[in-house]
């Protein structure tokens, strides 16, 4: 696919992290950018300029400021770590509970051979 030439401005004016064009095959694609920062929340953005040397422009508003809430918060629930133990305990007496069976049955199997 040939590029097509981007140039694009937004008012307020913020810097790019990166730009990252992808090939969709067929003559279509795609150009990606990525803010150096956070956009300001309740802040119309102005974006203006030409792509193949047509001219565009939109704008856009970010909504209001939130806070980030990370998805793996139960990882540090309070109930986690008694979980962590009630599945450390069973694994354990799962275990011990075998290895008591293996050695009692080989116990038992000595005494019938003698």
């Amino acid at each position: 696919m040939r590029k097509m030439p981007v140039d694009l401005h937004l008012i307020p004016k913020i810097s790019m992290y990166d730009i990252k064009e992808e090939d969709g095959g067929l003559g279509a694609g795609s150009t990606t950018y990525y803010p150096a920062q956070l956009l300001q929340p309740e802040t119309t953005y102005n974006v203006s300029g030409s792509i193949a040397g047509l001219s565009v422009w939109w704008t856009f508003t970010t909504g209001s400021s939130v806070t980030y809430q990370s998805k793996y918060d139960f990882i540090f629930s309070p109930h986690t770590w008694w979980i962590a133990i009630i599945i450390a305990s069973v694994s354990t007496l799962i275990y011990a509970t075998t290895i008591w069976k293996s050695n009692f049955r080989n116990k038992l199997t000595k005494l019938n051979n003698t």
